[in-house]
């Protein structure tokens, strides 16, 4: 990937609108919509239940749009895939530690140790710090680099949580 154009006044509003509901989404929108919801008039719990869907959407369509502003494209960044396959590597060694627990289950002697359990956090941790530095590198922008990088780590997420309730509705379906 080539380093990023120029800026334009709009990509610049569109990062600083980025960071913005960025912002908003995660510190006011839940709280708000938690008030809304729990008020007396109907159209304005109508309101609170669109609080988190508007600002998130909101945050992702203005942080792509800046992407794309800067001749980028989500899918063919790199820290993309690196936030996918990290996440797939910690998935793993969380898998990994099930496999120990259930072949050592019927040794007393042997206790369940969470080693595995911290180097998933710290690949998905170190994961997450080198994907933000690259945002940062192709952006020039730390508000638009924590964008994506919270996008990626949620689509990362994402990913693993799928495959966990998947292995988990397939393990049900075996018993």
């Amino acid at each position: 990937m080539s380093e990023p154009t120029v800026w334009s006044a709009e990509t610049n509003r569109c990062s600083l609108i980025s960071g913005a509901t960025l912002i908003f989404t995660v510190v006011a929108s839940a709280p708000l919509a938690w008030l809304a919801i729990t008020s007396e008039i109907s159209w304005v719990r109508a309101i609170g239940v669109l609080v988190i869907p508007a600002s998130m959407g909101a945050w992702i369509l203005t942080t792509i749009r800046a992407v794309h502003l800067l001749e980028l494209r989500f899918w063919q960044m790199r820290s993309t895939y690196v936030s996918l396959i990290f996440g797939l590597v910690s998935l793993g060694l969380v898998l990994l530690h099930s496999v120990v627990l259930l072949l050592t289950k019927d040794h007393p002697s042997v206790r369940a140790d969470t080693t595995l359990y911290l180097a998933a956090a710290l690949v998905a941790t170190l994961a997450t710090i080198w994907c933000a530095w690259y945002n940062w590198k192709m952006t020039r922008s730390v508000s638009l680099a924590a964008s994506l990088t919270v996008i990626q780590t949620i689509i990362s997420g994402s990913v693993v949580a799928v495959v966990l309730i998947w292995m988990g509705n397939r393990r049900r379906d075996g018993d």
